[in-house]
């Protein structure tokens, strides 16, 4: 099984004259099955470095290969590959 990794902003989720960041996502796909297996929101102040290791706690993935896109292909500090 291959499960793709993507971050998505949320269209019209952001307000320039306000303060409030857009609203983000991580969404872990199953690519031939075109089915969502998880989603997580992206905390404010952050991007979807930071959430993606928290979203592939959630699923097993033992076995199944994972993409990521460019965005995600930097660990953030203290996380360790599994393997």
């Amino acid at each position: 099984m291959g499960i793709a990794i993507d971050g998505k902003t949320v269209r019209r989720s952001y307000q320039k004259r306000g303060a409030e960041e857009p609203i983000r996502f991580v969404s872990a796909l199953a690519a031939r099955q075109r089915m969502v297996l998880g989603q997580t929101k992206v905390s404010e102040k952050s991007n979807e470095i930071v959430a993606i290791p928290g979203l592939l706690d959630l699923l097993s993935v033992e076995g199944a290969i994972v993409t990521i896109d460019a965005m995600g292909r930097h660990r953030p500090e203290g996380h360790r590959q599994k393997g």
